[in-house]
């Protein structure tokens, strides 16, 4: 945010001199010339001018202050608080003095002082409006907003056409989070001054806090319609952009600000972030690389420089770039560094550091994961008794609980009484899978969480690190381990002759996922290559609303996508599965019907994105699938692209014939 500057006053209240009558017509002839140039900011010049009339008379009060003014004006405070200080000495009770004595203090860093300063003014000259102006402007860098707050509302109460005290005002709101006020404060600035860019730009830092990212823009729009150099409201309006999705134009918001002010390391920063989007990946990275230039300390950059090599699949270069940023934040540890690290560290299968990064996920705000809030002591397996009763609890969406309850089947080994909390959606499942585990709905998790009902719990995204399943992997092989309902089977296959005879294929192409769904899905349509293929029946595996894609495929392509009446694919997992093992392999992204095609032994081929979508247990994307043996992975070799993916799927399905 940026403030409009304090107020320096350069009028004096009287003529410092007590020469004599022909000596002080000089003096005041000589100062008056001084003041008019002042005035005029031509400072060097006033500068001179006050030097011969000090060298005149030395006491002489307002060239000294004035003098101080523009030590103040020309940047050096130290300077400003000396020569003022000494026309205090001589002068006590002149409030201007005070007033820019502060003035030149809060430049020096010296706020409190700068305060006391103003409140001498004031006590001197109770309505002095710049004085309590001022006192806000040097309270809010104290961070004592409220009373800053106050400062400004008596500046405004003194002077009701204060422009400048009403945008301070809005920003010491917008600090102290009352948005709405600070609007308010702004907008009766720029009805008092319709040319405040400043105003117009804080405005808009406000409404973007209050998510209202259209108005934010239109508001920094005004602030450049004014000041078509305002760099900061050329970088806000590119958040604002980035914000409402509009990469492109962010990008060339971002630029403009970097033209206006080419070390602008935070515009390089979000200008990257905008490109990543974008997916010019390469230009992202060179974005992040030159705010790091700037900056080379800038934590967020390296961070998020990592996140776009990781895209690049250059895995090495990304762990360096995240621990560049762990390294910086060090005194101040930000939680999100460590656990895209875990991520990535997994994905390469470097279990033993990843499952002990992995912990960090809990310390992110606003994580997707919401951590169990409860007394119960962490399960520590060293002091596990039979008798001992253990919850686990599910943290994720409902395919990483199938995975984890993979794990939990094939690695690890509990002589304990085990209740495990999960969507209830899975329970006819895993009930069958693990009939010696009790379960409980996830949505009742918090009324059953006494520490009088359980010895211990954890969340069961821990079991990789509770049984060490990096060293188990080295000798055994995940297996299967959901059992199918084989009545509810033959229910289906009995009510539905397409699911006899023919060779059956079951295809599912979306991801409903709100932050990587659209990377990891395709539409229907792209599927042609595979659905050609003569003497096979394609099956729907796909939840929420498919209709009217399969009828613009059997319309326009003359393929019949078959669906099964009456199965709730969505909230009916145990009958999905069912129909799962009742084809003979299965085509799908990675959703939820590949965890449970993999969880039933069944082949299958999973599509999978070129990098951003891709969760870390599918590794690499290519290949055999490490916790599902039955699951062969085909990955996209660009971007966005899955031409070759399908293409070599359509090659898979055509070998299982």
């Amino acid at each position: 945010m940026s403030r409009p500057p304090q107020k320096y006053v350069l009028k004096p209240q009287a003529i410092g001199t007590a020469a004599a009558p022909q000596q002080q017509a000089k003096l005041a002839a000589l100062f008056s010339q001084g003041l008019a140039l002042h005035q005029q900011g031509k400072l060097a010049q006033a500068k001179q001018i006050y030097a011969q009339v000090l060298a005149l008379q030395p006491t002489h009060f307002d060239a000294l202050h004035l003098s101080g003014v523009i030590a103040a004006q020309s940047k050096n405070p130290k300077l400003a608080v000396e020569l003022i200080g000494k026309a205090i000495a001589i002068n006590p009770n002149n409030s201007a003095y005070y007033s820019n004595r502060g003035n030149a203090l809060k430049e020096l860093g010296c706020c409190e002082e700068a305060v006391a300063s103003y409140d001498r003014a004031i006590k001197i000259k109770p309505d002095y409006a710049d004085a309590y102006y001022n006192r806000g402007i040097a309270l809010q860098e104290l961070k004592r907003l409220e009373e800053a707050v106050a400062s400004f509302d008596r500046a405004i109460q003194i002077k009701p056409d204060y422009a400048s005290a009403c945008s301070n005002r809005g920003i010491a709101l917008q600090e102290l989070k009352r948005l709405e006020e600070a609007v308010a404060s702004f907008d009766r600035a720029i009805q008092i001054k319709p040319d405040l860019a400043e105003a117009y730009s804080n405005r808009g830092t406000a409404l973007q806090e209050l998510k209202r990212s259209i108005d934010a823009v239109a508001s920094y729009d005004s602030a450049i319609k004014i000041n078509p150099d305002y760099v900061d409201a050329h970088y806000n309006r590119g958040v604002a952009l980035k914000d409402l999705k509009r990469y492109e134009e962010a990008v060339v918001s971002f630029d403009r600000a970097i033209q206006l002010k080419p070390d602008y390391a935070e515009a390089y920063s979000d200008r990257g972030a905008a490109l990543q989007e974008l997916t010019r990946l390469e230009d992202a990275v060179a974005s992040y690389d030159r705010a790091i230039e700037i900056i080379p300390n800038y934590a967020d950059a390296h961070y998020n420089r990592g996140i776009v090599l990781k895209e690049l699949k250059r895995y090495e270069d990304a762990i360096v770039s995240y621990d560049n940023a762990i390294q910086i934040n060090l005194d101040s540890e930000n939680p999100k560094f460590y656990y895209n690290k875990a991520l990535l560290l997994l994905q390469l299968q470097k279990f033993a550091e990843g499952w002990n990064l992995y912990q960090r996920r809990w310390e992110i705000k606003h994580h997707f994961s919401k951590k169990l809030n409860t007394n119960i002591p962490y399960w520590n397996r060293q002091n596990t008794k039979s008798e001992s009763k253990i919850l686990l609890w599910a943290e994720q969406g409902i395919g990483d609980q199938i995975f984890y309850f993979g794990m939990l089947k094939n690695f690890a080994d509990i002589d304990a009484r085990v209740t495990l909390s999960t969507d209830t959606r899975l329970h006819a499942l895993f009930k069958r899978s693990m009939p010696e585990l009790e379960f409980v709905d996830r949505k009742e998790i918090n009324n059953i969480c006494d520490e009088n009902a359980f010895d211990f719990q954890a969340p069961i995204g821990d079991i990789g690190q509770l049984f060490s399943v990096n060293k188990s992997l080295e000798h055994k092989t995940p297996k299967p381990f959901f059992q199918i309902d084989q009545s509810r089977c033959s229910d289906i296959k009995n009510k539905n002759s397409f699911l006899s005879g023919k060779f059956v294929c079951g295809i599912s192409w979306k991801s409903n996922n709100k932050d990587i769904g659209i990377a990891k899905s395709l539409n229907l349509i792209d599927l042609s290559p595979l659905l050609s293929i003569e003497n096979v029946v394609f099956v729907s595996l796909q939840y929420g609303s498919t209709a009217d894609e399969i009828e613009f495929v059997e319309k326009n392509i003359g393929i019949k996508i078959h669906t099964i009446d009456g199965l709730d694919i969505f909230n009916d997992i145990d009958g999905l599965v069912s129909l799962i093992s009742l084809c003979d392999l299965v085509v799908t992204t990675s959703n939820i019907t590949a965890h449970l095609t993999g969880a039933i032994g069944k082949k299958g081929m999973v599509l999978m994105p070129f990098s951003k979508g891709k969760i870390w247990y599918w590794h690499s994307g290519v290949g055999p699938s490490l916790w599902y043996p039955s699951l062969e992975m085909v990955s996209q070799l660009h971007m966005n692209d899955w031409t070759d993916p399908i293409n070599k799927c359509k090659e898979w399905v055509l070998g299982q014939l």
